[in-house]
C-alpha cells in the first residue's frame, strides 16, 4: 500500500458544533454533525470519497461533550 498517504487528505472543516436540537437523540446529533462536516468539505472543492465523523461522549443518554485530549 505504498503511496496511500498521497491519496488521503485529513481536513478539519470549520462548522459550528452547537448544542443538540430539541428532540434530537445523541445518535442523531453525531450523525448531523458528521453530515455537516462532509457537506462543508464538499463546498471546499474536495473531489472523491469523503469520510466524515464526530466523536462525542454520551453517558446515560446525555451528551457530556467532546473527549479530552
Amino acid at each position: 500500500m505504498q503511496g496511500v498517504e498521497n491519496l488521503v487528505k485529513v481536513l478539519s472543516p470549520d462548522i459550528e458544533e452547537g448544542p443538540r436540537n430539541a428532540g434530537e437523540s445523541p445518535e442523531e446529533y453525531v450523525s448531523r454533525l458528521s453530515r455537516e462536516k462532509a457537506e462543508a468539505s464538499m463546498v471546499n472543492g474536495i473531489v472523491g470519497t469523503i469520510l466524515a465523523a464526530d466523536t462525542t461522549v454520551v453517558l446515560d443518554g446525555e451528551v457530556m461533550g467532546k473527549p479530552a485530549t
